[in-house]
């Protein structure tokens, strides 16, 4: 888990007050842990978020190729769901949904953001250290053998 201040900085990335139709494919090819079925569970689920959500993407070629989702709540911005396809990392795309959910959470009362992130995960480890963040702790789930 790592916290930070709330990102801020150029982005070309669109915010949405709900996830659309290319916001979801993208996430789910980055992220997806399921088939059709658990798509559609996750994708009512995030439709019942109940504090301010925002869902950012940036397209490229009529599609989205970058995004992410951030809630705001009692003054703090989480970030989540942050993924970029494979064939356009190392552009800036992460940091644009970055920038554009801090931009946001800025404007809904964010004074300080937190995220998870995988260990190992070297790219992302750069981008969010670059915006400030630091590790705030560590967990792990334990599975039945």
């Amino acid at each position: 888990m790592l916290t930070g201040p709330v990102p801020d900085g150029p982005s070309e990335a669109v915010v949405q007050e709900s996830p659309d139709d290319a916001w979801l494919a993208t996430w789910w090819t980055v992220d997806g842990r399921g088939g059709p079925a658990e798509l559609d569970v996750a994708t009512r689920m995030l439709r019942r978020i109940g504090a301010p959500a925002a869902y950012a993407q940036v397209r490229r070629d009529g599609r989205a190729v970058a995004v992410g989702r951030a809630v705001v709540q009692e003054g703090l911005l989480g970030v989540f769901s942050m993924g970029v396809l494979p064939e356009v990392r190392r552009h800036g795309l992460g940091r644009q949904v970055l920038h554009a959910l801090g931009s946001w959470g800025s404007r809904h009362g964010a004074r300080t953001a937190y995220l998870q992130v995988f260990r190992g995960n070297a790219a992302a480890d750069a981008l969010y250290a670059a915006a400030g963040f630091a590790p705030a702790y560590g967990y792990h789930y334990r599975t039945l053998p």
